[in-house]
């Protein structure tokens, strides 16, 4: 967080944040050691520390989006946790499939940004 708020991060410009476990989950973790969930959204394999103040920062400073994998699933969430299939309730919270053995579903997003604005962010299977 330290260095989002201030070093690295630029409220003036349409930030994207890329890291591997997410912040958003539409469902929450129950299992045992699970992270506290004081926040509208889920908490099912996020981050587990700063979760919240990482949120507030993505609402509050110009973050369109938020990228992650880890779950090995592909979602695109809002910081309540709901899946959305509007393209700019910024922040998104976007989780992508990473390549599996068993090669389902497995693919990568291309992020189409003009003139500093996220485009598209669309899925697309690896051939």
């Amino acid at each position: 967080m330290h260095l989002l708020e201030n070093i690295l991060g630029a409220n003036q410009k349409n930030q994207i944040i890329i890291m591997h476990h997410p912040a958003v989950s539409g469902t929450n973790d129950t299992g045992l050691g699970a992270l506290p969930n004081n926040l509208p959204s889920g908490n099912n394999e996020c981050i587990a520390f700063n979760r919240a103040e990482f949120i507030t920062y993505c609402l509050g400073n110009n973050v369109s989006l938020a990228l992650s994998g880890h779950t090995h699933k592909n979602h695109v969430f809002t910081f309540l946790g709901k899946e959305t299939i509007n393209n700019t309730a910024w922040p998104l919270f976007v989780q992508t499939r990473s390549a599996t053995l068993s090669r389902q579903d497995n693919g990568g997003r291309i992020i189409q940004i003009q003139n500093s604005t996220v485009l598209s962010y669309e899925h697309h299977p690896f051939l």
